[in-house]
């Protein structure tokens, strides 16, 4: 699992599963955009500058 291309709120999160005695063979992958809310304003955020160095 592994993320790219965090924005002001949003970031790409990504996922591959293989098998331990067949690395290079990928059998499934997938992906999603995670967005930062304020959930009391039900709208997107700036991603807090802590979470944004994890992500960089």
């Amino acid at each position: 699992m592994y993320v790219s291309d965090p924005g002001r709120s949003s970031f790409e999160s990504w996922a591959t599963i293989s098998r331990g005695d067949d690395p290079d063979t990928v059998y499934a992958s997938g992906g999603a955009t995670t967005v930062w809310v304020d959930f009391p304003k039900q709208k997107s955020a700036p991603l807090p500058d802590w979470f944004r160095a994890l992500l960089e």
